[in-house]
């Protein structure tokens, strides 16, 4: 990089930090800050910034103000680079004031490695739009029997409107045995994998990007909200609506990874290229099965077995910017799977795994985690979730297959 590419860097990024919502309307700051850098070959005393900044008739001049300005840019800055998704290879810090108490600005390059998480949630922090969690209540018969008294879910079943009839309906259909005229339908609580995933999700945006996220449930939203929002939908086909009807659209035809909504913990690999197949191969055999054109995955949550969930990324079919899908059978992998999404060394092992250009998410793609269990099951946070394979989508329908194997 020559000295002039590096100014015009330089100059950009100042540009970018200034227009960014940390310093609008924040005057003083930004004037303070374009005169450090117009003036960054000469460090600015205390009395250099009073004539220069404080002397256009903003403010009375104190040395204590010039001091209390300038750490509260170098907290700005600091929580804009902390944040920040652009394209720029440099950030910009002002350090405390030496012993002669002068300030300068200073460009130091990143390194994007460590930048995993800005990569992966990129498609969600530049939407400019709001970003929601859509969680889901599980349907649930109520047998108030005294002789039973007993609440039952079926995986298969689980009407999100409030028409109890056709729920009953479609147990008596699916499970005669157990259909009861007296049954009372109720969606009871949240999964507590969604639970712990959307506060992962909320806890990342909040401290990483200043974004206070709405987390909201399938069975209460409407098409316009997800239109409207940048949503992070968690579940799978059976839980959550929006889920379901995405990926039935014509949308998302060309998806390859897919969870079986007609049986439990079945992840389905359509089309398996060589790296896919080698990969599953490497898989005990109770996990994995082989057909002529696809493959599958099966959940096996028993000691020293493997539990599979998909983080599948398309633009958003109701409207502008992103649509991310955290989806699993077993709820409290979606909970780990959001970990690794929010967690930097764990991300940054997967971003790695997967070759992503500049450690970011590409724009449309699928990733099949899978993490071994034991004792403990899901909830041990010293199992990792490791990536299996996964696939990026381009181009049109016909041509964006781009498969990729981990």
């Amino acid at each position: 990089m020559t000295k002039t590419q590096r100014v015009d860097e330089e100059k950009a990024l100042i540009e970018e930090i200034i227009t960014s919502p940390l310093f609008s309307g924040a005057r003083l700051r930004i004037m303070l800050l374009r005169h450090l850098f117009q003036s960054r070959d000469k460090p600015q005393t205390v009395g250099d910034l009073a004539e220069e900044v404080w002397d256009k008739g903003l403010d009375t001049f104190d040395p204590n103000t010039v001091r209390v300005q300038c750490a509260d840019l170098r907290k700005h800055l600091k929580e804009f680079a902390s944040s920040y998704i652009g394209t720029s290879r440099l950030r910009c810090d002002l350090p405390p004031a030496n012993l002669a108490e002068s300030y300068r600005l200073i460009f130091t390059e990143i390194e994007t490695k460590w930048r995993a998480t800005h990569g992966f949630w990129k498609a969600h922090l530049s939407s400019g739009l709001n970003v929601i969690t859509v969680c889901n209540e599980p349907l649930f018969f109520r047998d108030w029997d005294e002789r039973v008294r007993k609440v039952t879910r079926y995986s298969d079943i689980n009407q999100e409107d409030t028409d109890s009839r056709k729920a009953l309906e479609k147990l008596k259909q699916l499970h005669p045995d157990d259909f009861k005229e007296s049954l009372e339908c109720s969606h009871s609580y949240l999964p507590s994998g969604e639970i712990f995933a959307r506060q992962r999700l909320e806890e990342w945006f909040d401290q990483a990007a200043g974004i206070k996220i709405r987390n909201l449930v399938s069975r209460h939203m409407n098409g316009q909200e997800l239109a409207e929002t940048s949503p992070i939908l968690l579940g799978n086909t059976r839980t959550n609506r929006f889920i379901r009807e995405i990926l039935k659209s014509e949308d998302c035809a060309h998806l390859a990874y897919t969870i079986r909504p007609e049986r439990f913990g079945v992840i389905e690999i359509a089309n398996a290229n060589e790296n896919e197949i080698e990969a599953l191969r490497r898989l005990p055999p109770s996990s994995v099965r082989f057909g002529n054109e696809s493959a599958e995955v099966v959940d096996s949550p028993d000691s020293a077995r493997y539990v599979f969930g998909l983080v599948t990324r398309i633009p958003n079919v109701y409207g502008e910017g992103a649509i991310t899908i955290i989806a699993a059978d077993y709820t409290r992998f979606i909970d780990q799977i959001a970990r690794v999404a929010t967690d930097e060394s764990l991300l940054r092992h997967i971003v790695e795994k997967a070759d992503w250009k500049d450690s970011v998410a590409p724009q449309s793609f699928q990733a099949l985690l899978m993490m071994r269990t034991g004792i403990g099951i899901l909830d041990d946070e010293r199992r990792k979730p490791e990536l299996l394979t996964w696939r990026m989508y381009t181009g049109t329908p016909i041509e964006r297959n781009s498969p990729h194997a981990a």
